[in-house]
């Protein structure tokens, strides 16, 4: 699958939460062997706050429902493989961000998000 993906030229600055996997001793081996790629710190306990997790619940929303280029209904669990499933999120994801709103909405959250996390004093907020 990494053929599909051009590599960029600069630095990558991604976000991860703490879940397990990414913490996991071959997650961890495999981006020390990447230096490109640069894990923003994140709170423990602040995946409520990355905006990606809207962006993730639509298309999951969308693959459980999606239909086929040709029309077909498909759901994501019907796979045959990595390779069509792969095809199905990029038809999807290609869907999503042709539409600005899609892209800027949850950027632009942000600093709701945040004073949401003041207001409730650190504790859990509606996002």
């Amino acid at each position: 699958m990494s053929k599909k993906f051009s590599q960029p030229p600069l630095p990558v600055t991604f976000v991860q939460d703490n879940s397990s996997i990414h913490n996991a001793i071959h997650t961890r081996n495999w981006l020390a062997q990447h230096p490109r790629l640069v894990a923003l710190d994140w709170p423990t306990k602040g995946a409520d706050m990355n905006p990606i997790e809207n962006v993730w619940g639509y298309l999951v929303c969308k693959l459980t429902k999606s239909r086929t280029p040709e029309g077909m209904p498909f759901h994501a669990r019907d796979s045959k493989n990595a390779n069509q499933l792969f095809d199905l999120v990029s038809y999807e994801w290609g869907k999503l961000m042709t539409d600005e709103a899609n892209r800027q909405n949850p950027i632009e959250s942000m600093p709701i998000r945040l004073q949401s996390v003041i207001d409730a004093q650190g504790g859990w907020t509606k996002f």
